[in-house]
C-alpha cells in the first residue's frame, strides 16, 4: 500500500506527514489552499513539501 511506503519514508527522514481527506476544510475552505497549507507548515517557504492526490 502506498500510504505505508510514504509513512516509512517520512519516518526514515524524520519528517512529518499530514493526511488531509475530504473535499473542503472547515467553513468550506479549500483543504489544499495556501492558508491551510501555511497553517500546517508555517515555514513552508523554507521546506520541501510534497502534495499528492487525484486530479481535481
Amino acid at each position: 500500500m502506498l500510504l505505508n511506503e510514504v509513512r516509512y519514508l517520512v519516518a526514515l527522514r524524520g519528517g512529518r506527514l499530514h493526511l488531509l481527506t475530504g473535499r473542503n476544510g472547515e467553513g468550506g475552505a479549500p483543504t489544499f489552499g495556501p492558508g491551510s497549507l501555511h497553517r500546517l507548515v508555517p515555514d513552508i517557504t523554507e521546506r520541501d513539501v510534497y502534495v499528492c492526490g487525484p486530479p481535481a
